[in-house]
């Protein structure tokens, strides 16, 4: 596992979840897919998939920031 910082994002109405690593990102980003998919969304996606195959702790920190940013889209994310 890649794992980062958490980051908490809405699961399901009245839920919360604790992403902490790119796999657990990615997995969750797929249930976020809406068409046609949104920039960041698309964007995180391959971020998160570089990190995967060249998973240097600069890639992993870029692919969590990539994921905040596309559940900050989807508004899922939650902050603070």
């Amino acid at each position: 596992m890649l794992w980062f910082a958490p980051v908490r994002i809405k699961s399901a109405p009245g839920r919360m979840l604790e992403v902490k690593s790119v796999e657990t990102a990615l997995e969750q980003m797929r249930q976020w897919v809406d068409w046609p998919v949104p920039d960041k969304l698309a964007a995180a996606y391959v971020v998160c998939a570089r990190a995967i195959d060249n998973p240097t702790p600069e890639a992993i920190a870029e692919a969590r920031q990539a994921f905040v940013e596309a559940a900050r889209e989807a508004k899922v994310l939650r902050e603070g």
